[in-house]
């Protein structure tokens, strides 16, 4: 086994300050920012898990964190950890159970990253809540795209599940060598499965089955598309960074988030726009590259995946993305009138897409594709 993923003695992490008798409950917290900086909304966010009674391990990826986010992350309970950027946020919880603290010492896990705004709601409420229930395994929301799975950004384990084989075999695995997707499907979907599996109980507390029947087409990812059902219905503590940023499924009823978060919690909206002001605000309208998402979303999970990966192999070099003329050519809201039949692959400008302009179906006619894509086509 590669000795990156042994199990050596903790290092100097976790800090057990718990009075006898006392569950010991440990969070590892995945960060990354592409400026190194440990943005505003995460500091309220590790204070809460830290008021919850975790301690809190906060692992890194940025190329640096400076020594005023250390300080004030520190002032907060938190132990600071670097790492180099593999393996997503599944490495970096990794790390943390192999090298900062002994699992077997643990009574509560939780996995959270910074992929996520709150908490909008106490989160001793939620924990209060799932306490009771016979979870061996809990998340805040959960989602049956593939197969059901707790969504990763937010997972607690009670003891049974940390001290069982099946757990500890499956943080063995080589996320570092792992592309994106693989990690997707092979870290989120498959530790519930493989817990479920092995006879432990999984459980939301904001669950699926929850939010209104029949109020899409199809399964969707409820952190994107119920995002407003989830506060307003289940009071749920978070709302995803990706979601106010880019929009990727176009949700039609982003423009109210102001209005919900104000009129439902009490959470600081400056965070989320100081967090907007520096990444963007996602369009109210989906971009043609979102609405090229939006219809690859709208396909078997499957066939996605396929068409993703073949789209993405067949990425223009010279800074171009591939989009769907067929799709282009739409309203963004709907469907092509042919959904199953094999889209016409256009490539479009990403700076003008990005700055908003709508480049339409731009070099997708027979000829005007660069020479070496035309044998690409679909």
């Amino acid at each position: 086994m590669d000795s990156r993923h042994s199990a050596p003695a903790p290092i100097a992490g976790a800090r057990d300050t718990r009075s006898p008798g006392q569950a010991r409950k440990v969070c590892i917290f995945s960060h990354f920012d592409r400026d190194s900086i440990v943005r505003r909304y995460v500091f309220p966010y590790v204070e809460a898990i830290a008021a919850c009674g975790f301690e809190i391990l906060f692992v890194s990826t940025a190329d640096r964190v400076s020594p005023e986010d250390r300080d004030r992350l520190r002032a907060l309970g938190a132990k600071v950890h670097k790492r180099e950027n593999k393996g997503l946020d599944f490495g970096s919880w990794q790390y943390g159970m192999h090298r900062l603290v002994n699992l077997d010492e643990v009574d509560q896990l939780l996995l959270a990253n910074d992929s996520v705004f709150g908490p909008l709601f106490d989160l001793k409420l939620m924990f209060d809540r799932m306490d009771r229930t016979n979870a061996d395994f809990w998340g805040v929301t959960d989602s049956y795209e593939g197969k059901w799975h707790l969504q990763s950004y937010f997972l607690c384990f009670d003891k049974a599940v940390l001290r069982s084989s099946v757990f500890r075999e499956f943080f063995r695995k080589d996320f570092h060598a792992l592309p994106k997707r693989q990690v997707i499907s092979q870290g989120e979907i498959a530790l519930s499965q493989e817990l479920i599996l092995a006879g432990f109980t999984g459980m939301a507390s904001c669950p699926y089955g929850a939010l209104t029947p029949g109020r899409f087409d199809r399964v969707r990812n409820p952190t994107q598309h119920y995002w407003d059902e989830l506060i307003e219905k289940c009071r749920c503590p978070f709302v995803k960074l990706l979601l106010l940023r880019e929009n990727p499924n176009g949700v039609e009823n982003l423009d109210r988030w102001r209005e919900v978060i104000a009129r439902e919690t009490d959470y600081d909206i400056t965070l989320i726009e100081d967090y907007l002001a520096a990444f963007g605000e996602a369009r109210r309208k989906p971009s043609p590259l979102a609405a090229v998402s939006l219809y690859l979303n709208r396909l078997p999970y499957v066939t996605r995946l396929a068409l993703r990966a073949a789209i993405k192999a067949c990425r223009h070099p010279q800074g171009t993305v591939l989009a769907l003329e067929q799709y282009l050519a739409t309203d963004p809201g709907r469907l092509p009138p042919h959904p199953g039949s094999r889209p016409t692959v256009a490539y479009c400008d990403l700076d003008s897409a990005e700055a908003g302009a709508d480049p339409g179906p731009v070099a997708a006619r027979q000829g005007q594709l660069p020479a070496d894509r035309k044998r690409r086509r679909a």
